[in-house]
């Protein structure tokens, strides 16, 4: 995706005058991993807008390197220095492009990492495009596809709305949707280095059968070294 198809975003942003652009030195370790448009986006606008009532907001890489090298050192598999976070949901999803076309995602209330191809229109657009373009730009940030009661709206109307670096959580963690539990606002980079403790990342992968037929997503291992 080319940088004209970013701009959209900035119509959302809640933070723009306070933004800062992002150094060409700060960017250049993401290239060849994270899309040009979304460098240039950050070149000249930053990334750490937040958008609309904080359903998702960008962010510096470096803030969750450390969480993502603790989570990922020694798998087989993903290497720590490629799994890029740039963007994070209201509840501490963290969304990873890693320089490949499928879109990662790290659910940090629940401890599962998930990698998901979906499945595009013939128009020529590669799955992390398609990712970027309808669930990031239209899916967060606009008038939401997701019910009107649903939890973030909730807790928008109880705490309202999040700033940089903050997001929901519930108490007591891992305790999603319990009875007694209850929801807080608090800062992201501490509540996910806290939920990181709670031990590795469960892997959930999309399943699809030869031909490419999709047949939902299935559990394939936990995350870090093989013993």
């Amino acid at each position: 995706m080319p940088y004209s198809d970013y701009e959209p975003l900035l119509a959302h942003a809640r933070n723009l005058d306070s933004a800062t652009p992002v150094r060409e030195a700060e960017i250049a370790p993401y290239r060849g991993i994270l899309p040009d448009g979304l460098l240039e986006f950050w070149a000249r606008h930053g990334n750490q807008l937040v958008f609309g009532d904080g359903f998702v907001q960008m962010c510096d890489p470096a803030t969750f390197a450390p969480v993502i090298r603790a989570w990922f050192e020694g798998d087989p598999e993903f290497d720590p220095q490629r799994l890029v976070v740039y963007a994070m949901g209201g509840f501490g999803s963290l969304y990873i492009c890693d320089g490949t076309k499928i879109h990662h995602n790290i659910h940090t209330q629940s401890s599962e990492f998930t990698a998901m191809k979906f499945n595009p229109p013939p128009t020529g657009e590669d799955y992390l495009d398609f990712f970027l373009s309808h669930a990031l730009k239209l899916g967060t940030v606009t008038p939401r596809y997701i019910d009107d009661d649903d939890l973030h709206t909730e807790a928008v109307a109880q705490h309202g709305p999040l700033s940089r670096g903050e997001m929901f959580t519930w108490v007591p963690a891992l305790q999603m949707a319990s009875v007694g539990n209850r929801i807080e606002k608090v800062d992201a980079e501490v509540q996910i280095s806290i939920l990181q403790d709670f031990g590795p990342l469960k892997y959930i992968a999309d399943n699809f059968t030869p031909v490419g037929v999709y047949m939902g997503t299935e559990f394939r291992r936990v995350i870090g070294p093989r013993g």
